[in-house]
């Protein structure tokens, strides 16, 4: 990605935000099935059990009345599609990402001293100087990656996103990531392999009844946390 895109990701508007995660809507093919991205062999086994994953990230913990609602839908979404799902992620440890850091499924990576440190910086800068809280809106339930299938969101106002964006931008320092910032919470892991036309066409059913009905809910920067 050359330095031209990176700074268009990095200075979007609401409008391109919107623009660009348009594919929400529809994250599925409709014809024919597809087969998960092969990084998820390292999160989960084929049977769906979770394994071991190691690393650092910027994320917002939610409010309590947010991850019931995420729980709910996460029900919803186990009863229509589970036998192709991993297994349950417990709902305490629902959460917004700003900004991956490093991961492993081997270990702790060496660096985490380091961007622990920074992070903290940034995040006192952060809580100093941009407003208290942003507020975004659901989407819908979409399939990420190849990975999972999450809850989308986006910022309710061009402020909010400036803001967000801001966020982005700055822990860029510490670790520079080739894509731009999606707004979700992983509500479950797929079970690694391939999903055959008629499996996908349950998925796709599944995702396109599920949380659609939008909500908006207020991210507090104290709830940032490295």
């Amino acid at each position: 990605m050359n330095q031209s895109m990176k700074r268009g990701i990095l200075l979007e508007t609401l409008t391109d935000y919107q623009r660009r995660t348009g594919f929400m809507w529809d994250s599925l093919p409709h014809a024919g099935g597809f087969h998960t991205s092969p990084g998820l062999n390292a999160k989960a086994t084929p049977d769906g059990r979770l394994l071991p994953f190691y690393g650092d990230t910027v994320i917002f913990t939610l409010p309590p009345e947010m991850i019931r609602w995420l729980t709910s839908v996460q029900d919803d979404l186990y009863a229509a599609c589970g036998d192709y799902l991993a297994q349950r992620l417990l709902p305490e440890t629902f959460h917004i990402t700003l900004h991956d850091l490093q991961n492993s499924p081997n270990g702790w990576p060496s660096g985490l001293p380091g961007n622990q440190k920074r992070a903290r910086l940034l995040l006192q800068a952060a809580r100093e100087t941009l407003p208290p809280e942003v507020i975004v809106r659901s989407n819908c339930v979409f399939s990420m990656a190849g990975t999972s299938v999450v809850m989308g969101f986006e910022p309710a106002q061009d402020s909010d996103c400036r803001v967000l964006m801001s966020l982005y931008r700055a822990f860029q320092q510490i670790r520079p990531l080739n894509y731009p910032l999606t707004l979700h919470a992983t509500l479950a892991y797929y079970r690694p392999g391939g999903y055959d036309q008629v499996e996908c066409a349950l998925l796709r059913d599944a995702l396109d009844q599920l949380g659609r009905e939008r909500r908006e809910w207020r991210l507090r920067l104290s709830e940032l946390h490295y």
